[in-house]
């Protein structure tokens, strides 16, 4: 069988073919400084995400704002544990409310003794003769609630959970965008471009 004389010999010339490669052993040599990154944006996205759709706005499972004490207090820790192929951190508060708002809370409290603003709503005629010569003097009335126990029961909001449950499916789409940026141009991505566009 003869060989068919329409074969040729073909060269294909690949140029700049050291540039991808430069890039593959960028990435290699950084790749747990860019995980690192992607747990740090994904931290911090989980943080914005609880005070921006969880702890604002009055609708259940969200918790109404009062003074923003637990907005302020949500964080991020702002060391990342890294081992072999996994990095770790922690999100979270220290306030006890913030805790019960979390698990619930089925219990009795303990109140301690406070000063209460007398309001009109007062029963007795005694009572509302003594409001009325208070109010005519000036005098802010106020009354002295005692220590006592209250019972309280607080259902699971989650705000936490639902979160990390929600921005776990987004960290492998910022490792790609993360793991890309640092071929594209051969340097660490910054936090913002990982986790950016991302609400």
């Amino acid at each position: 069988m003869s060989v068919p004389e329409m074969l040729h010999e073909a060269t294909v010339e690949v140029k700049g073919f050291n540039k991808p490669a430069k890039a593959v052993t960028f990435v290699g040599r950084k790749l747990p400084a860019i995980m690192l990154r992607v747990g740090q944006a994904s931290t911090g996205l989980m943080v914005t995400r609880v005070v921006t759709t969880r702890l604002t706005g009055g609708n259940f499972p969200n918790l109404n704002r009062r003074t923003g004490t637990l907005i302020r207090n949500v964080t991020a820790s702002r060391k990342h544990e890294m081992n072999d192929d996994l990095v770790k951190a922690w999100i979270g508060t220290n306030l006890v409310y913030g805790i019960a708002h979390e698990e619930g809370f089925d219990g009795t409290v303990q109140v301690r003794q406070h000063p209460r603003r007398i309001t009109e709503r007062v029963r007795t005629k005694a009572a509302k003769a003594r409001a009325r010569k208070k109010r005519r003097s000036g005098a802010t009335l106020y009354t002295t609630v005692r220590a006592h126990q209250r019972k309280m029961m607080i259902f699971p909001r989650h705000y936490l959970r639902h979160t990390l449950l929600q921005t776990r499916s987004d960290i492998p789409v910022m490792a790609r965008r993360a793991l890309l940026i640092a071929a594209r141009h051969g340097r660490l991505p910054r936090i913002a471009e990982i986790a950016g566009g991302m609400r």
